[in-house]
């Protein structure tokens, strides 16, 4: 993930949280983070902002369900002392004005599989038989996504599979009840609507992953591999809506670094960009350039009870919010 390749990434996230609070007024400012894996994006986050001695009125929540991980992340944390806690889930947070960021989270939730066959689309389901697990199609498992359903357009092909993340509709539901005023920041690999339905995307994104290598077969070696799912940023658009959250920024992940100042970034972090060629330097490539994470990256900032101008930082080179209210 983006955290691991170079500090950079988060000292750029702190740039755009510093943007936030400045357009809530400065006062106290809470960033919420979930999926926080062992804490390297808050210590960088919370590095920089101790550089530029903007710590004052800052708390970090993490929110984290596992108490191995939470180890790792208090140890890392540690010299934050009191600035820093956690709890087990989002629910627990009263609202604050802020921010709930999240880093590669939505793709790790689980996710209905459906697929189109003869009637319409069904929902697929796993079955036990003969030794092995199985595929086996019914009806949607929950009103909640038969709706969804339902909303699929109508000309997909036979046997066209794509994927509805209800999960994540939960989790915003909970992102924006822990705010009064602020932002969402979500950090993913993902589509629009339009990209994510299109009719050569037939296999929908659902994949397996082990070995630093890529399966279509989720059934197989259950309990070995992280399965994933590409996130649908016009879904998360639509939904947060009904929670009070308005989109204000979408960007590939070169284009939101990029507005941030790089440059200025670097040089708060180490006086200046590193050596050309060196491993730094193809670290800071791999987060910006579209060969590597800088475009198969989303950035998605939706807003409660905040103007929508000025463009959040982070959108200034580009913002593609737009494209999230077409529809195929």
């Amino acid at each position: 993930t983006s955290p691991h390749v170079h500090p950079l990434f988060g000292a750029l996230c702190a740039r755009q949280l510093l943007d936030f609070r400045s357009r809530l007024g400065g006062g106290p400012f809470r960033v919420v983070e979930q999926g926080a894996g062992a804490g390297y994006l808050a210590a960088d986050i919370l590095g920089y902002l101790e550089r530029k001695a903007a710590l004052d009125g800052v708390t970090y929540v993490v929110v984290e369900p596992f108490e191995h991980l939470k180890a790792l992340q208090a140890e890392r944390l540690e010299r934050y002392g009191d600035r820093v806690r956690w709890v087990g889930a989002a629910a627990e947070l009263s609202p604050a004005p802020g921010c709930v960021l999240t880093n590669e989270l939505l793709d790790a939730f689980p996710v209905h599989l459906v697929v189109r066959e003869a009637d319409g689309f069904r929902e697929v389901y796993v079955d036990w038989e003969g030794g092995a697990f199985r595929e086996v199609t019914g009806p949607p498992s929950s009103p909640e996504l038969a709706a969804e359903v339902a909303a699929l357009p109508a000309d997909l092909p036979p046997g066209y599979r794509t994927e509805i993340n209800l999960e994540a509709r939960r989790w915003l539901r909970e992102a924006a009840g822990g705010l009064d005023r602020g932002f969402v920041l979500t950090v993913d690999y993902g589509f629009t609507r339009r990209e994510y339905l299109h009719p050569a995307r037939s296999g929908g994104t659902l994949l397996a992953y082990g070995g630093h290598r890529a399966f279509a077969d989720v059934l197989q070696d259950p309990g070995t591999r992280d399965i994933t799912a590409h996130v649908n940023f016009t879904d998360l658009a639509r939904w947060g809506r009904r929670f009070g959250l308005q989109p204000l920024g979408y960007a590939p992940q070169w284009s939101f670094l990029a507005s941030l100042d790089v440059e200025a970034a670097l040089r708060d972090l180490d006086g200046g960009p590193p050596p050309p060629f060196s491993p730094q330097a193809a670290a800071v490539k791999m987060l910006l350039l579209p060969q590597g994470m800088g475009d198969s990256h989303k950035v998605f900032v939706q807003g409660k009870a905040v103007a929508a101008e000025p463009v959040p930082a982070g959108f200034r080179l580009r913002n593609l919010v737009h494209r999230l209210e077409e529809e195929p």
